[in-house]
């Protein structure tokens, strides 16, 4: 895991590990700017390897972006029954039901939490499975954290898109149908012949 670690901060020098790893008894300041008011404020991991589990937590954590961690998908399941996780972001193997598995029984109770699927090698599924499953994104393992990051950015900017267009359908709507209204009771004021067929119609 240290090795793996190791080559993370490689990859993205200063960023990953200066945030998990103290230097001198002293936690380093993260070199990340904070995440955007659209962030999610809860997400879960969920990976059977403890050590990967809280390298992700950790950072996370100190990027300002709370999460929980399960190490399957009983403890995932038992977590996204209290009502406050936004996404979730697991593994794909592991003991008991895999990650697929987990995605697909969340969505029969939760259709609306995307899925971000880490993948290392798992020949039974491929990445059009995955997104054919039901997956928001997926990542390969091994990964930089600020990549997953991204990820999970770029998944919440969309959700809050579709809900603001959501809520502009809602309005248009209610306006549409308050138009309606109010022509149907001036004619039926000028017509009184007329009373009542305008909204049967």
């Amino acid at each position: 895991m240290q090795k793996w670690a190791d080559e993370l901060a490689a990859r993205d020098p200063g960023i990953e590990m200066k945030l998990l790893y103290a230097k001198d008894g002293q936690e380093v300041v993260d070199t990340y700017p904070e995440m955007s008011d659209e962030a999610l404020p809860m997400f879960l991991v969920v990976d059977d390897d403890d050590e990967f589990c809280q390298l992700i937590q950790g950072y996370f954590k100190m990027t300002g972006c709370p999460c929980k961690g399960a190490a399957n998908a009983a403890e995932a399941l038992a977590l996204l029954g209290q009502g406050d996780i936004d996404l979730v972001v697991s593994d794909i193997k592991m003991a008991g039901n895999d990650g697929v598995e987990l995605m697909q029984e969340t969505h029969r109770d939760y259709p609306h939490i995307p899925f971000i699927i880490m993948t290392g090698y798992a020949p039974e599924y491929s990445y059009e499975a995955i997104i054919e499953a039901g997956a928001s994104d997926f990542i390969a393992k091994p990964f930089p954290l600020g990549e997953l990051k991204a990820k999970i950015c770029r998944i919440q900017r969309e959700q809050n898109i579709l809900r603001r267009l959501q809520l502009t359908l809602n309005q248009v709507k209610r306006l549409f149908e308050s138009t309606v209204g109010a022509l149907s009771y001036t004619l039926e004021r000028r017509d009184p012949y007329t009373l009542g067929t305008v909204l049967s119609i």
